[in-house]
């Protein structure tokens, strides 16, 4: 917490001129990095078949420039940073790990010394999302505790100090992270198609909460004429960001509702899938099925309404299944009961996959068609 106002700004700009220089850090690894090296190790296995001899074929016919790349070249790049295998590993903190090394160790220590800042580097990146993630439940535990004391009766939650309101709180906010943990255990695809919009969504409805601080700030101390500066940008956020959420929970274009699966090449797309690419497509319009979630949640939170005779505590029980149904369904728990109630309704001469065949092709589906990511 700032001991006084004044040290805000300091830490604000401080804070901002880090960041950036992360980025600016980004883009230099991206472009000193040898550029076979760089897409053998951010493109997905389902392309570089996972092994140094198919990863070379593959960034080899990508017509780069500079000499071809070899499988000894690769093997070798893991062997001096200490990793059995760089291919593959996608997700971008590898990648910039070893740039890093690859600069650190002409400055520090030299080529014994590439191991030792290709892992500092990863606990480097380890921590600063960390550190984002601890704010960020820090945050939601104080927004939490603040809402639930405008109810009547909980009026000690606004109390800081109380620490029960604030173990409970944090309990339910650190439970929420860690269903979104669940959700990339149980559900491969599922679990980062809804994080990353969530992710998305939450980062621009943060900034419409600082936008928001600010113009109450600017109206309580009657700068009324300036009020347009935090004003506009806010309600352009807001009208943004919310349109979006919208769409991406109502609207019919299932390519409004999540990222846009492009065109895979037919005969790799049998040899990832058993050659079973009809029950793949089945699986991709089942995911993308626009009604999936809305029908749902308006099923369930129709049955609650539809009780008006019932006792509060019926109806509270038959809202908080219809809600539980809807929280299952957004973290992948009910997918492969919809994907078999879909074979029977749509394909009914077609065997479903088993279970397993059914997630090791929504796997093998994300591996063939990478959504896009932040970093």
């Amino acid at each position: 917490m700032l001991e006084k106002e004044s040290q805000a700004r300091i830490i604000g700009y401080s804070g901002t001129l880090t960041e950036s220089f992360v980025a600016i850090m980004a883009l230099v690894t991206a472009c000193i990095l040898n550029q076979h090296l760089y897409f053998a190790m951010n493109a997905p296995t389902a392309v570089t078949g996972g092994t140094p001899e198919s990863a070379a074929e593959y960034v080899n016919g990508l017509g780069l420039s500079g000499d071809p790349a070899t499988a000894a070249q690769l093997e070798e790049a893991a062997r001096a940073v200490g990793e059995e295998s760089v291919i593959s590993r996608t997700g971008g903190a590898p990648t910039l790990a070893m740039g890093m090394a690859d600069t650190m160790q002409e400055a520090f220590g030299g080529e014994s010394m590439r191991s030792f800042w290709y892992h500092f580097a990863i606990m480097f990146e380890a921590l600063f999302i960390l550190t984002t993630v601890d704010a960020g439940t820090r945050v939601a535990r104080f927004m939490l505790s603040d809402g639930l004391s405008n109810v009547k009766g909980a009026k000690r939650f606004k109390d800081p100090s109380w620490r029960s309101g604030a173990w409970l709180c944090t309990l339910i906010v650190v439970g929420l992270w860690g269903s979104i943990l669940l959700m990339g255990v149980t559900d491969p695809l599922g679990g980062i198609n809804t994080l990353f919009p969530l992710f998305g969504i939450a980062n621009q409805l943060l900034a419409a909460i600082a936008l928001t601080v600010v113009l109450v700030v600017a109206l309580k101390r009657g700068l009324f004429k300036w009020a347009w500066i935090p004003g506009v940008p806010l309600v352009w956020d807001l009208v943004v960001t919310m349109t979006a959420s919208w769409e991406k929970i109502f609207s019919n274009n299932r390519h409004r509702r999540t990222v846009r699966l492009r065109q895979s090449d037919s005969k790799r797309r049998a040899a990832v899938n058993g050659g079973r690419a009809d029950q793949l497509q089945v699986l991709r319009t089942h995911r993308h099925d626009p009604d999936t979630y809305r029908k749902g949640g308006a099923a369930g939170i129709g049955r609650v309404s539809d009780e008006e005779s019932g006792t509060v505590a019926s109806l509270t029980r038959r809202g908080l299944r219809a809600v539980r149904w809807y929280v299952r369904s957004v973290m992948g728990d009910n997918h492969y009961r919809r994907y078999v109630e879909h074979q029977a309704a749509r394909h009914p001469g077609t065997p479903p996959l088993s279970e397993s065949d059914y997630w090791r092709n929504r796997y093998a589906a994300q591996d063939n068609n990478p959504p896009g990511r932040c970093c």
